[in-house]
């Protein structure tokens, strides 16, 4: 069977791949960390590999950033036992097994979010400008960061330059705060919100914060059990 019409879906192990789907090579593939697309799956009698599982012919985006490009590089050097460039490298209808990639599609439907929060500020004044970003575990210290910055702007900022103006506006809500010259906003203005997002956690993650709280809490049980000794003369 070979399927490799742009839609067309196959079923394996429980998984739906659809051929022009995104995906990223796993740990279990040379192409670790790569994006790209399935442009064809072969299975049965038409397949090239005598692998149990499936064919599925993928196609990688090369990467641009100069860290992963020395690492897919040396990656494939090693694997080869050969000193390759990019240039040597294929990247187009690579046979892999299904263990070899992720669906982008599966990885954005994690079990594990959590809401956090975002303080984002954009301002400009006089010919210059700025942006920044603060995010928060916790609401309550997202609400004192929202409103630290508005009082930060009505008393040293763009607001408070700009209050006496006759065309001064100015909206504020509980989770944003807008000041602006009418007719001059994209010069003259400031914008502060709070906003919930949604943060997908991955495994690696979770595994990171276990860590950590087991070494926290290791930690403080040493210390109570210190604090209890008796002194030694």
């Amino acid at each position: 069977m070979i399927i490799n019409k742009t839609g067309e879906k196959y079923k394996f192990d429980g998984t739906e791949y659809i051929i022009g789907e995104q995906i990223i090579g796993t740990k279990e593939s040379k192409y670790d960390g790569l994006f790209g697309v399935v442009t064809e799956i072969r299975d049965g009698k038409d397949k090239d590999t005598d692998n149990k599982t499936p064919d599925m012919y993928c196609t990688f985006e090369p990467p641009v950033l100069p860290s992963e490009i020395l690492k897919i590089e040396k990656r494939f050097s090693e694997l080869y036992g050969n000193p390759l460039t990019l240039a040597d490298i294929n990247f187009d209808d690579v046979i892999m097994a299904p263990k070899m990639i992720a669906l982008i599609s599966e990885l954005k439907k994690s079990k594990h979010k959590v809401t956090v929060y975002e303080v984002s500020e954009n301002w400009a004044y006089a010919d210059n400008a700025g942006t920044s970003t603060e995010l928060y575990a916790g609401f309550d210290d997202a609400l004192v960061a929202f409103k630290n910055a508005i009082s930060n702007d009505l008393s040293d900022g763009v607001g408070k330059q700009i209050q006496y103006d006759e065309d001064f506006a100015l909206d504020i809500t509980d989770r944003s705060y807008e000041c602006y010259v009418k007719g001059y906003y994209s010069e003259t203005h400031c914008i502060i919100q709070l906003e919930e997002k949604e943060l997908l956690l991955s495994e690696h993650f979770i595994d990171a914060i276990k860590k950590i709280h087991k070494t926290d809490s290791r930690k403080r049980g040493f210390i109570s059990q210190i604090e209890e000794w008796e002194e030694i003369d």
